[in-house]
C-alpha cells in the first residue's frame, strides 16, 4: 500500500516564505541587470503580483457578506440572532474604535508628512524642512 503524506498548510507557508527570501536574495545582487529588472521584476513579480492582490481584494468583500448571511441564515431561533446581531454590532463598532484611535495616537507621535510642503510636491521637487 502506498501511503500519502500531506503536508499541512502551515508548512506549505513556511516553505513559500523561505523560498521568497532565498528569491530575493539571489536576485538582489542582480537588480540591475536588464532582464532581470524587466522580465523578472518589472513583468512576473510586479505584474502578476499585484493582479494577485487584487484579485484577493476583490474576493474578500463577498465572502464576508456571504459568511455572515449563512450564519444568519443558520440561526433558527430570532431572539439568537436578535442577540448575535447586537453583539457583532457592538464588536465591530469596538475594533473599528479602537483601531481609529491607535491610528491617531501613532499619527500624533510619528507625524508623517512633518516638514514637508505640499506646493513642492506639486512642482516635482521635494524639499524636507529640518525639525526643529
Amino acid at each position: 500500500m502506498k501511503s500519502t503524506k500531506t503536508i499541512s498548510l502551515t508548512n506549505k507557508i513556511f516553505k513559500a516564505l523561505l523560498l521568497g527570501i532565498a528569491t530575493g536574495l539571489l536576485l538582489y545582487p542582480i537588480r540591475e541587470n536588464p532582464f532581470v529588472k524587466t522580465y523578472l521584476i518589472g513583468f512576473i513579480f510586479h505584474f502578476l503580483g499585484n493582479g494577485f492582490v487584487r484579485a484577493i481584494r476583490m474576493v474578500v468583500v463577498p465572502l464576508v457578506l456571504c459568511s455572515l448571511v449563512v450564519g444568519a441564515a443558520g440561526i433558527e431561533d430570532i431572539t439568537k440572532l436578535g442577540r448575535v446581531g447586537i453583539k457583532t454590532l457592538v464588536f465591530y463598532l469596538g475594533t473599528t474604535a479602537a483601531a481609529v484611535t491607535l491610528a491617531l495616537i501613532g499619527g500624533n507621535i510619528i507625524n508623517p508628512g512633518l516638514g514637508v510642503r505640499v506646493s513642492d510636491i506639486a512642482a516635482g521637487s521635494v524639499f524636507l524642512l529640518e525639525i526643529q
